[in-house]
């Protein structure tokens, strides 16, 4: 993939998650779900057909209710590649999102003086 590419899907990725993190009007939508649970680089999710929680790497994770986000962080086990294990946590969603907010600025950034490096050889 071109970083030109790249770029384009990252730019139009940011736009979606300041909306969910910035919304207009000073975010004064109601939600019942506002919790989501991340372990390690992934999400927690939930198969809609077998009702059973898994890790996910979604672009737009699942949310919960806080009361349900505190069972999943207490009963969810999860291990990386060396058998450490790796807790759950709880994140606010508009945290979650202005979070990778900053992550994909990063990455934009990087890109860009890539670009100019590569244009001055």
């Amino acid at each position: 993939m071109e970083f030109k590419d790249l770029s384009k899907q990252l730019k139009q990725k940011l736009r979606g998650y300041v909306r969910h993190a910035y919304p207009k009007g000073g975010g004064t939508c109601i939600q019942s779900h506002n919790w989501i649970v991340t372990c390690g680089a992934y999400t927690v999710g939930m198969n809609h057909e077998t009702r059973i929680t898994e890790l996910e790497n979604k672009d737009y994770p699942s949310q919960w209710e806080k009361d349900t986000a505190t069972q999943i962080v207490a009963n969810v086990k999860a291990s990386n590649c060396y058998g450490e294990v790796v807790v759950p946590e709880m994140m606010y969603f508009r945290d979650w999102y202005k979070m990778k907010i900053k992550e994909i600025n990063m990455v934009l950034n990087t890109i860009e003086k890539y670009e100019k490096y590569k244009a001055g050889l």
